[in-house]
């Protein structure tokens, strides 16, 4: 990783090597303090990180339990497709159990570009480009290519370390996704179609992890110290859960 962002294993006492900030403005998580005022505060805190937009989102719903809606949707980029528990549930069900479970979803935000999850979004898209293709020249129904879809499993995100963005989209999600697509419309004239792109996985913590991140690259030292056994404390204390989180893109493709 680069040196804005380090992952490192144990507590913060057990990397005196870290060359960390203690004035005011930053923020140091540990899970001496992990009370429920502390996660309370820790939740305000988070919001100040404008530039992690979408990681403090699922910070915020990871640390609203009990008291969070089972469904949140976020719509950027003029995407305004809302999926519903159901079918999200029936999109996840195939990697993991559904029951209870919380879904946080995200649209619009481009994720199917971003870093090397443009290699598994082009496969998805070969695949069902193929299956058009033939469908198309076969008279298949509209009906039957709109139940076409794929699956790629996605074990490790690579990311350009140099972009806040990416830096962001990354702390979100982790590694480890899952990537459906489905043909989603198609128009026969034009001969195009649209791929739905839902990319998932279960938002959680490692045990003995501690993150070192820093509010701007430009800063000689660490200013956001995240000690994972916390969020564990919580979520020991009923005060954090985890979920499935899903991002979710359309795009055209022609035939």
């Amino acid at each position: 990783m680069s040196n804005n962002f380090l992952k490192r294993t144990g507590k913060l006492s057990d990397n005196p090597d870290i060359k960390v900030n203690y004035d005011g403005l930053s923020v140091i998580l540990l899970e001496a303090k992990a009370d429920k005022l502390y996660r309370d505060n820790f939740k305000q805190v988070m919001k100040s990180y404008k530039l992690w937009l979408t990681s403090t989102r699922c910070m915020e719903y990871y640390l609203s339990y009990p008291n969070r809606p089972s469904l949140k949707e976020y719509f950027g980029g003029g995407q305004f497709l809302g999926l519903g528990l159901k079918r999200f549930g029936d999109i996840a069900k195939k990697h993991f159990s559904i029951a209870g479970t919380d879904f946080l979803a995200f649209y619009g935000y481009n994720f199917s570009i971003r870093g090397n999850v443009r290699i598994y979004s082009e496969k998805i898209k070969n695949v069902l480009l193929h299956n058009v293709r033939y469908a198309s020249e076969r008279t298949i129904s509209k009906e039957s290519i709109l139940k076409y879809y794929a699956y790629e499993n996605i074990p490790e995100i690579i990311r350009d370390k140099s972009k806040l963005s990416e830096n962001d989209f990354y702390f979100a999600v982790g590694d480890g996704n899952f990537l459906y697509g489905q043909v989603h419309t198609i128009n026969f004239k034009k001969k195009e179609f649209q791929i739905l792109y839902v990319m998932y996985d279960e938002y959680n913590w490692d045990d003995n992890v501690t993150y070192f991140i820093k509010r701007s690259p430009g800063d000689a030292s660490y200013n956001l110290i995240i000690e994972t056994a916390a969020f564990k404390k919580w979520e020991k204390d009923g005060l954090a859960r985890s979920f499935l989180q899903f991002f979710v893109d359309v795009v055209t493709v022609k035939y």
